[in-house]
């Protein structure tokens, strides 16, 4: 019996380096998008393409809401970050679905490393016994009436 436990215990082992190295993994790649993403942001100004990619419009566009605002449009940053979002936006998109993906399967492999974690940890306080079969003391007889 112990034997048997013994042999659960290696896989689960087992399992939970394997899982343990997934997660080391994704979290590599994780911190790898991060670095591009960053990047992206400090160097290009592309914080959040849809937002900025809709006001870069309005801006190009002068279609802004207030009263003189097309006069206060600076239009110097307003090109600038219109070249920037052309040039690096489809990049800024991949990268942040990356990410988004990235963060998904990590906290699935987490919740599974989490379970792994409670089966190894877990005490077992009971054992089940099976004995040899034995007769029962009487018989019994069906009376088909």
């Amino acid at each position: 019996m112990k034997r048997c436990f013994r042999h659960i215990g290696k896989n689960l082992v087992k399992w939970w380096i394997f899982l343990q190295q997934r997660l080391d993994s994704k979290r590599a790649e994780i911190d790898s998008i991060l670095i591009v993403h960053d990047d992206l942001r400090i160097n290009c100004g592309i914080i959040d393409f849809p937002n900025q990619s809709r006001e870069v419009v309005r801006g190009f566009l002068r279609t802004v809401d207030g009263n003189n605002a097309a006069a206060n449009i600076n239009t110097k940053e307003v090109l600038e970050l219109k070249k920037n979002l052309e040039l690096y936006g489809g990049e800024w998109i991949f990268y942040n679905d990356r990410l988004y993906n990235l963060v998904d399967e990590y906290s699935k492999i987490k919740i599974d490393l989490d379970e792994a974690n409670m089966d190894f940890n877990k005490e077992i306080t009971y054992a089940n016994i099976v004995s040899a079969p034995f007769p029962a003391d009487k018989r019994l007889t069906l009376c088909v009436g």
